[in-house]
């Protein structure tokens, strides 16, 4: 994967948008504007940038309840996890990153 894989996903990916770009009304366009996408699109770096914090921080809390914690207790806390990322993300989007936009946007050169 480390040698030959991750360039063969950033091709096909690359090919995929220009797909999109190329045909907008098709197929592939249509999934690209699919409201919940686009949301999650919006805070995607931030999410990026939390989501293995969140999660570890979610499955230690979980370790210290449940000894041992079973599979089911696993997924619940991994879904718990991704919506705490989700919803910090878009706290971070709403309170931090669209107003530095707006205001960055503003500035006249």
């Amino acid at each position: 994967m480390q040698s030959i894989g991750y360039t063969w996903m950033a091709v096909v990916y690359s090919l995929l948008l220009l797909l999109v770009l190329a045909n907008p009304q098709g197929m592939l366009g249509s999934i690209a504007r699919v409201p919940i996408l686009r949301e999650i699109g919006k805070v995607s770096y931030c999410l990026y940038l939390i989501h293995l914090i969140v999660g570890m921080a979610v499955q230690a809390a979980l370790r210290q309840v449940v000894r041992p914690p079973t599979p089911v207790l696993v997924v619940t806390a991994y879904a718990f996890a991704a919506l705490a990322a989700y919803g910090i993300a878009q706290l971070s989007w709403k309170y931090l990153e669209r107003p530095l936009l707006e205001r960055g946007h503003a500035a006249r050169y």
